[in-house]
């Protein structure tokens, strides 16, 4: 009973990360969008050339497309989850398999998308500079308040600790070798719809995850749990990571459908950006973190530290 009422206040805490992050970008983006500073990289020799807004600063327009993608990403992950928690509840049939896949994703909701908001936030005011420092705009409220998210509801640690130690152990790893059966179905199908490349990038990242829970496993299974367990953070950060990059791609096919019935628009055309941006630039991090992990280095374990 605990655990029900539990998966719905972090699905309600991971709601509210996605709506920080949502905030941060509006808020980035409407600034940046009005803020004149400096002049294009064309003419930035020129003292006439005109000020131009900061959108046109390409290390500017890298962080607004990080907290874009982040955004429609994370808010993706969220509305499935609740689907699927919703269709679970009214359908005998499926119940089982949908509750275990909202069982298996919403420590990551709730985990990886409050620490999204911070870190989107902290973004946001970056875009911002100094203004984005003081009371007179709302970014470091948004900074302050998207803290939170990270610690009640169980602290985002906890939820790594849930993941690995009862979601990944659930029916014997039926939760987990599932969901993988999934979601490189849905690369298969990202293929079939034109993104051949992007969606073997995401396949080879979603056997790094596999191979990452079976070294876990084997270091529980042969005792050494402390091994185990001070990866379990890096490993439902990996797990985040992918899971929204499936989020994109799917995202990306819908998108390519549309386009192909009705043509393009600027909204629908952001869906394959998004995406390549996501594979090129946010992706390659949990292919590191799978190898950090799997080196298996427990040096902060040793007892002569923090005595």
């Amino acid at each position: 009973i605990m655990f029900l009422m539990m998966n719905e206040a972090r699905i309600g805490v991971g709601a509210q990360g996605v709506a920080l992050t949502a905030a941060a970008y509006h808020y980035a983006l409407a600034y940046a969008k009005e803020r004149l500073q400096g002049s294009s990289i064309e003419n930035f020799k020129d003292p006439t050339a005109p000020r131009v807004p900061i959108t046109a600063h390409p290390d500017v327009r890298r962080m607004l497309m990080t907290m874009k993608v982040y955004t429609e990403t994370s808010r993706s992950m969220m509305y499935r989850i609740g689907h699927r928690h919703d269709i679970a509840e009214n359908d005998p049939e499926q119940h089982d398999r949908l509750i275990g896949r909202v069982e298996l994703l919403v420590p990551i909701l709730k985990a990886y998308c409050s620490d999204l908001a911070f870190e989107m936030s902290s973004m946001g005011l970056q875009v911002l500079g100094g203004y984005g420092y003081i009371g007179e705009y709302p970014m470091e409220q948004l900074v302050r308040d998207s803290k939170i998210c990270a610690i009640y509801e169980g602290t985002n640690g906890i939820q790594a600790l849930d993941l690995l130690g009862r979601k990944l152990r659930q029916k014997g790893g039926a939760l987990l070798m599932d969901y993988l059966q999934d979601a490189q179905k849905v690369c298969a199908a990202g293929a079939e719809a034109g993104f051949s490349d992007e969606a073997a990038a995401i396949g080879k990242a979603l056997n790094h995850l596999g191979a990452t829970a079976m070294h876990l496993g084997g270091q529980s299974a042969g005792g050494n749990l402390d091994g185990a367990l001070v990866n379990a953070y890096p490993f439902l950060q990996m797990f985040g990571n992918i899971h929204l990059a499936i989020e994109a791609l799917q995202q990306a096919c819908v998108a390519a459908r549309v386009i192909a019935e009705r043509g393009e628009t600027p909204h629908l055309k952001g869906k394959a950006l998004n995406l390549k941006f996501y594979v090129s630039n946010l992706l390659p991090n949990a292919i590191a973190q799978a190898k950090a992990i799997q080196a298996g280095d427990t040096s902060c374990l040793d007892e002569s530290l923090f005595a």
